[in-house]
């Protein structure tokens, strides 16, 4: 019995196999668009740091909900917008760096994991952006009630189309870049 499991499991076959699963062929490795779906839908499930759940039951039921959503909204807010006031510009410079890094990288030395990171990365700091004038919006003119969960649910939208565009692009760019390539 113990001949037949030690010729079943092999180590080194298992380190093959753990390897493969985990190689960096960006486009066609499954890790990547499973990496992109989640994150896609945490960016737009978790809108402002809340829950479309919790905007959905202070739209829906109103009173402690509604209390409970606008709290939470306005500790988001004034959260990211300290962040912005201590640490703004040294944040879009580092991300500009690897950003700009990535696509010199990617698009033009053709390195196919720069690509793609610069396809995930891009849009995601696209959907920081408009969360950070949301923030911002919600300082200068702060609404409540139905109006945040309109704005809201505007905010949500905006990075669901988002979302949308880089998915398709990133799916449309893999797709060149694979039939593209001879097989590896």
């Amino acid at each position: 019995m113990r001949r037949i499991a030690r010729k079943v499991f092999n180590p080194l076959m298992a380190k093959e196999i753990f390897i493969d699963l985990f190689r960096t062929k960006s486009f066609d490795d499954i890790w990547y668009w499973l990496l992109l779906a989640v994150a896609w839908s945490l960016t737009t499930y978790w809108t402002m740091g809340v829950g479309n759940q919790d905007a959905r039951e202070a739209r829906e039921k109103g009173g402690k909900y509604l209390v409970d959503f606008e709290e939470l909204v306005g500790i988001y807010c004034e959260r990211i917008n300290n962040s912005i006031e201590k640490y703004g510009t040294s944040v879009i410079l580092v991300i500009s760096f690897i950003l700009a890094s990535l696509a010199t990288l990617g698009f033009w030395f053709w390195i196919l994991f720069a690509q793609a990171l610069f396809l995930l990365l891009f849009p995601l700091c696209m959907t920081s952006l408009v969360t950070i004038y949301f923030a911002s919006r919600q300082a200068e003119d702060p609404v409540s009630g139905q109006d945040l969960i309109k704005r809201y649910r505007k905010l949500r939208l905006v990075k669901q189309t988002i979302g949308v565009f880089a998915i398709s692009t990133a799916s449309f760019w893999g797709a060149i870049v694979t039939f593209r390539l001879p097989a590896i």
